[in-house]
């Protein structure tokens, strides 16, 4: 008859376990990031369907702001003009046009990302910057973003040009501190319908919850096959005839 037999290699064995254990963590990880993208979409969605603040409502406002929608009456200030670096949009290299907003009955000042703008033959000429036709009070709507802003020395943060300076962040902190203003502490996105808006793609995430959960099939799958190749490797078939 036939019968079973286990061949036991610790290092084999050891060495399974811990990518077992591995994928094991990578799958639940990504499952966790599946549930906090789709408890983030919620809650933007759930923001930007309220109804749009003021300037002076939205500095007023402690708890989380991200994704709140505000409608603000002002104008842009035309002779400071921050060019976000190193932007791509449909394949094309450019800036996202960063202006400062003042608001028309508030001592508030907030920085908008109006959009994307492609980048001229060379990086020594600032690109052409549609404006709003200028003859008095703007009015705009944006979405608040709370994001986290990279920080850079000073000595790489800004390039003058003439009539525009180059940036590497968009944090409101040191454009304002560039621009010799106090401005509140979060960008505001301009809404794609809102006056003085340009081309963009800003999605919610960078990665859809489905992504993934896909990916933790994928690892669950790796952590099976693992665990499927030690059982053969362990326990194998011995050929042995008995006499009956």
């Amino acid at each position: 008859m036939i019968r079973d037999a286990i061949r036991l290699n610790w290092k084999v064995t050891l060495f399974s376990l811990f990518f077992f254990v591995l994928f094991v963590c990578l799958g639940s990880w990504q499952l966790q990031r599946e549930t906090e993208k789709v408890e983030l979409i919620q809650a933007r969605e759930q923001r930007t369907g309220s109804p749009a603040v003021g300037l002076t409502a939205l500095n007023a406002l402690t708890s989380d702001v991200d994704g709140v929608r505000i409608h603000a009456r002002g104008d842009f200030d035309r002779q400071q003009v921050f060019l976000l670096d190193n932007r791509v949009l449909e394949g094309k290299v450019g800036f996202e046009v960063l202006a400062v907003f003042r608001g028309e009955n508030s001592d508030m000042a907030v920085l908008v990302n109006r959009g994307f703008v492609p980048m001229n033959r060379t990086r020594n000429v600032v690109p052409a910057i549609p404006w709003p036709a200028s003859g008095g009070t703007l009015s705009i709507e944006g979405v608040v973003y709370a994001g986290d802003y990279q920080q850079l020395s000073s000595a790489l943060f800004s390039r003058e040009l003439p009539g525009a300076m180059i940036v590497q962040t968009a944090d409101p902190l040191e454009i304002g501190r560039l621009a010799g203003v106090t401005l509140y502490p979060h960008l505001v996105r301009l809404a794609e319908t809102s006056v003085g808006a340009l081309p963009r793609h800003w999605p919610v995430t960078t990665m859809q919850p489905e992504k993934h959960r896909a990916y933790a099939v994928q690892w669950f799958a790796m952590a099976v096959a693992v665990l499927g190749a030690l059982i053969a490797f362990t326990w194998h078939k011995r050929g042995e005839t008995a006499d009956e």
